[in-house]
């Protein structure tokens, strides 16, 4: 029981992070839309490519644990709206990416 609560917790801390890490995304897309600021945008992409690093040993780490229940269900939920919100950073990051010239 000890160690699936370490588990657990260590996904939901990761989860906030990631949580945490597209809220900031979110604001750095604005303000490079806003100020077409190149600096902004390479910011963005790095925290987009991170964010897609996290999920994905995160969607490892779920292949590999075994047994499904419903608080995997409820994780997985999660995960796919991180997946929805990523895809929609993308595919912005690629669109100012090009914008700008890179």
């Amino acid at each position: 029981m000890g160690r699936e609560r370490a588990e657990l917790e260590t996904v939901v801390g990761t989860l906030s992070r990631i949580d945490k890490s597209l809220g900031e995304a979110e604001e750095l897309h604005e303000l490079a839309s806003d100020e077409d600021d190149s600096a902004l945008l390479a910011d963005l992409i790095g925290q987009v490519d991170g964010v897609t690093a996290e999920v994905a040993r995160l969607e490892f780490r779920r292949m590999f644990s075994g047994k499904m229940d419903a608080k995997d269900a409820d994780r997985e939920g999660e995960i796919e709206k991180l997946h929805a919100k990523i895809g929609q950073l993308v595919v912005e990051r690629d669109f100012l990416a090009k914008a700008s010239g890179r």
